[in-house]
């Protein structure tokens, strides 16, 4: 496990095949700075952001209970957008993110998820996602 004590220096990280890149982002409309996954870059940008919660450890209330050992709970990721350099927003994934598209027809997206079976819940089919709305705006 290592430390970045100075994350502006190191603007991206590559471990294996996986970028963190260290961006502004907002959610709820309230500014972020942190680490998160790049997924897909284009005029269309996907990131991920992996989310781990802390929970202490919890004393008995009680002889009959035991002691509660601190532990890390993962939770589901965020997904980020950003569209042609712009700021880096959340991604929200459900049925209403057909119109946080700009420049593209929401029929014509609806279409072509229900052609090839694409969830706004599975990471693959949002990369896949992004890599055909890149492909609109003339990007592979």
């Amino acid at each position: 496990l290592y430390s970045i004590t100075n994350s502006k220096i190191l603007l991206y990280l590559d471990i294996g095949p996986t970028r963190y890149v260290y961006e502004d982002y907002f959610i709820n409309n309230k500014k972020f700075t942190g680490y998160m996954v790049e997924l897909i870059v284009g005029a269309y940008s996907l990131y991920r952001k992996d989310r781990v919660q802390f929970e202490a450890e919890k004393q008995p209330k009680s002889s009959y209970d035991s002691v509660t050992q601190a532990t890390f709970k993962s939770r589901p990721p965020l997904y980020l957008m950003a569209f042609k350099g712009g700021p880096i927003k959340q991604f929200n994934i459900d049925k209403s993110a057909y119109g946080k598209f700009p420049s593209i027809d929401e029929s014509s997206l609806k279409a072509y998820m229900k052609e090839h079976k694409l969830k706004f819940k599975n990471e693959d089919d949002l990369i896949q996602l992004f890599q055909y709305l890149n492909s609109l705006q003339g990007e592979d």
